[in-house]
């Protein structure tokens, strides 16, 4: 039986494509294109942090909207240079339905903006890295991926609106967060926690800001501007270095 969740899911994927699918005048594509590259550009370097804020940010939505935390909210950071995996985990709340949109949309995100990332943007950090994003957090179960996203577009490249723009620039390519699926498979996955695993591109990872340098340079400090993270845990390669 299908969740109201994966509905949500499936519903924000057919949308997109179906904006993208229809009759207009400016070129959609090319758009999303150039704000994906434009958002992501300012935030390398930052993508630990990003991380961190959004579990923050969250948190302080749900005491602000009169909640009672059933826990502390602790992060435990994990990255493994074998398999290229990162894994961020948080204790204390969960993705909702305006989440969810707000990474998928992006700019209209219904944060407001008291809130660190109120544009959805902060998220996107991650694609400075990422092949594949998993997000295991409440009911929801959420995949985005290169793979998934081209494999979309192959599929309708035939849509004149699509093949029209697709003929200018033959990179397009849908924005992985835009067309998000469900997870079949999360068993592994501790259900108390919110857990976002990215696989990280070796081809990306080879600069100052790779994953392992913004890891070991994590400042405690920067508790003092996330200051609902009552603990955080890093873990590298099987290790805990913090």
């Amino acid at each position: 039986m299908t969740t109201q969740a994966e509905e949500y899911i499936k519903r924000l994927r057919d949308e997109y494509i179906k904006n993208q699918k229809s009759p207009q005048e400016r070129d959609l594509l090319i758009q999303d294109n150039n704000i994906e590259k434009e958002q992501i550009r300012g935030y390398h370097g930052r993508e630990i942090l990003e991380l961190l804020q959004n579990a923050d940010d969250a948190f302080q939505k749900m005491i602000n909207e009169g909640e009672k935390a059933t826990c502390n909210l602790e992060v435990n950071i994990d990255y493994n240079e074998k398999n290229h995996i990162l894994r961020i985990s948080n204790t204390g709340t969960f993705f909702d339905r305006d989440g969810i949109k707000a990474i998928v949309q992006g700019n209209n995100s219904a944060k407001k903006g008291k809130y660190i990332g109120n544009k959805g943007t902060g998220f996107r950090s991650v694609l400075n890295w990422a092949e594949e994003v998993k997000i295991i957090s409440g009911d929801f179960h959420v995949g985005f991926s290169e793979k998934f996203a081209k494999e979309l577009l192959e599929e309708y490249k035939e849509e004149q609106q699509i093949k029209k723009q697709s003929d200018k620039y033959p990179n397009l390519h849908f924005p992985m967060l835009a067309v998000p699926y469900n997870l079949k498979e999360y068993k592994e996955y501790d259900k108390n926690k919110t857990t976002i695993e990215i696989k990280v591109h070796s081809d990306k990872n080879q600069d100052d800001y790779n994953v392992i340098k913004q890891i070991q340079n994590i400042d405690m400090r920067i508790l003092l501007f996330i200051p609902n993270i009552h603990k955080i845990r890093i873990n590298i390669n099987g290790s805990e270095i913090l």
